[in-house]
């Protein structure tokens, strides 16, 4: 639920942002801090704390959100790692970490929950060291040649940012450590976007074999064109949160990450809207 509204200076709780699965439900892979589908009955992640390794699922309150009392409860006075944010597209892509060194953290023993977002309108966050945290995510189920995704995520003042990368199956853009955009899939190599920035953003868009678009804070199109280049068809796992040569990784959080089908390009304004109206980012 977003916080509050305000109407001529009073208020007011907002309405429940419903789940964007049971508008739009035909998501290739999903991954949030909230649940994305009424129907899902699965958890959120699994988390780890440090003190004695100890691991356990994670599902949501009453409200939808994530039930970050659990997380409290089970980590105490350690941290807490994410070994599994799990897929709730229904579809069982879930994004793993077997090494704990490399598991993103979403509980500090000090400070307590991760959160991102401006004062009032906070939520929790995977926080991504960008040094060597990130998650596989199995690529079977996935088309290849295009793709829609919708994105929270934030990035800190230093490092790189990578969102998710590819470098095969799904063309996916992700940003590199020149804050580029980049379409990794294509022979040769395409650059199409270069912009700064810090903090936390809505991203979305869509690479298809012949062109791509990028939306940020639901505007209007930030960039799109045409390219030339050979789109790989091979099958690989991607990643969330590191380049698909494991070199650069992501500095920063991630809140919320859908693929869609590139059909649902069409309703990307729903989409945002849905995301906005729950992270209240804009």
């Amino acid at each position: 639920m977003a916080s509050v509204a305000e109407i001529d200076g009073l208020k007011g709780p907002l309405a429940p942002v419903p789940p964007p699965l049971d508008q739009y439900t035909t998501a290739a892979a999903a991954y949030s801090v909230r649940l994305l589908r009424t129907a899902y009955t699965g958890d959120a992640m699994r988390v780890r704390e440090d003190g004695g390794n100890t691991e356990t699922d994670i599902g949501f309150d009453g409200s939808g959100n994530l039930d970050t009392a659990a997380i409290a409860s089970h980590c105490g006075a350690n941290n807490g790692f994410v070994r599994y944010w799990y897929d709730q597209s229904g579809n069982a892509l879930d994004a793993g970490q077997a090494t704990s060194t490399s598991q993103p953290k979403i509980y500090d023993s000090v400070t307590g929950i991760i959160e991102e977002g401006a004062a009032g309108k906070e939520k929790p966050a995977l926080d991504f060291d960008g040094s060597d945290d990130f998650f596989d995510v199995p690529s079977t189920q996935w088309s290849n040649g295009q793709m829609f995704a919708s994105m929270v995520l934030a990035r800190d003042t230093g490092g790189s940012y990578y969102w998710t990368s590819n470098a095969s199956i799904f063309s996916m853009l992700y940003g590199a450590t020149k804050n580029e955009f980049i379409a990794w899939q294509l022979t040769p190599i395409q650059i199409i976007y270069n912009q700064t920035f810090i903090g936390q953003k809505l991203i979305s868009g869509e690479v298809t074999p012949t062109d791509y678009t990028l939306y940020e804070d639901g505007s209007s199109v930030v960039t799109s064109g045409t390219y030339t280049g050979t789109m790989s068809s091979s099958s690989t796992n991607a990643f969330i949160g590191q380049k698909s040569n494991a070199t650069n990784r992501h500095t920063g959080t991630f809140q919320e990450l859908i693929h869609w089908p590139s059909d649902q390009e069409s309703n990307r304004t729903g989409i945002e809207d849905n995301l906005n109206g729950y992270f209240q980012i804009y």
